[in-house]
């Protein structure tokens, strides 16, 4: 299953996990329902969170990998905050209140998956490789993006020769060594 396909996955159980608390609003949980859930909300992070500091550090330049993967954690950082600001709206006096609250949840988690996997592998995303890009990676690499800014050596480009058109501009700027 592919990446994106791996968190529209996540986003599904977690919808379902939000919608099973829904029949048990009024009154006491049963102990197997809260272990359920729990259950669903640890397999849905079990695909989510290593999935994303892989992406994170697939996608950074070598150099930039652990602030890539710091801003991973940021960003779950901003989600559990605004979780926060979303439980400020909860009222205990309002007897349909955990309803509600689980179900713009539970819906919201779904709809969102739905978005993620209708985008699918082709978001209409377009990729530029940043870096030196080396020759034994170009055959990998060369497909993906649209422009490539810098290569290791001039085996790269003959592999980039070899792989397809290419077009190259060479900027002088400043003091060379």
């Amino acid at each position: 299953i592919s990446t994106p396909y791996k968190f529209a996955l996540s986003n599904v159980i977690m919808g379902i996990a939000f919608l099973v608390f829904i029949p048990f609003t009024e009154g006491l949980i049963p102990m197997y329902v809260m272990v359920g859930v729990l259950f669903l909300f640890t397999m849905a992070e079990l695909l989510l969170s290593p999935l994303g500091q892989s992406l994170a550090t697939k996608l950074a330049p070598t150099a930039f990998n652990s602030q890539m993967v710091a801003l991973f954690f940021l960003s779950v950082s901003i989600g559990s905050a605004l979780s926060g600001v979303l439980a400020g709206y909860y009222d205990p006096n309002d007897a349909g209140a955990e309803r509600n609250y689980f179900l713009v949840l539970g819906v919201a988690s779904i709809v969102l998956a739905g978005i993620i996997a209708a985008l699918g592998d082709d978001a209409g995303v377009t990729w530029d490789f940043i870096g030196q890009l080396q020759s034994r990676k170009v055959k990998v690499v060369a497909p993906l993006v649209r422009r490539i800014h810098s290569v290791a050596s001039d085996s790269a480009l003959d592999q980039l020769a070899k792989h397809g058109g290419f077009a190259m501009t060479v900027r002088c700027d400043g003091d060379l060594h």
